[in-house]
């Protein structure tokens, strides 16, 4: 049941976090991916993008709801496996990979899997944090298209 996986990141006037992203993305495991950055920010990101494979970049020409961001994102998306990313999270090298294991494991084709507790670093405070469990991430969904 494993496809071609669609990561769809939406940002705005962040540059520095998207450009880490870019970098996590670059180091992903998983075969078979594309990441659709949605940006709809005052200066384009289009540079940032153009330097990674597998990347395309929309460019949106007025402020724009991410809902609706991360919906023009799924309707670029070639892959059958859709995959959201937030612009300022670390994903490591294996996310994409362990991600299509969980969803592959179930026999419904409704599933979803998220992540249901993370690490937040605080500027400044120089730790981490453990989020505790349950939280049941929104910037880590994975779903199928139908």
């Amino acid at each position: 049941m494993s496809g071609f996986v669609s990561c769809i990141v939406a940002t705005c006037d962040r540059p520095a976090f998207l450009a880490q992203q870019l970098k996590n993305y670059s180091l992903q495991t998983c075969p078979n991916t594309e990441l659709i950055v949605v940006d709809d920010g005052h200066q384009s990101v289009a540079d940032l993008c153009a330097e990674v494979a597998n990347v395309r970049h929309i460019r949106l020409t007025r402020k724009t709801q991410i809902g609706a961001k991360m919906n023009i994102g799924i309707e670029a998306a070639k892959g059958d496996i859709l995959q959201k990313l937030d612009d300022d999270d670390y994903y490591g090298p294996n996310f994409l990979s362990l991600a299509s294991q969980r969803l592959n494991a179930s026999d419904n084709p409704h599933a979803l899997v998220a992540w249901c507790c993370f690490a937040v670093l605080i500027t400044g405070q120089g730790r981490l944090f453990h989020s505790g469990h349950g939280w049941q991430a929104g910037g880590t969904l994975r779903f199928h298209r139908d």
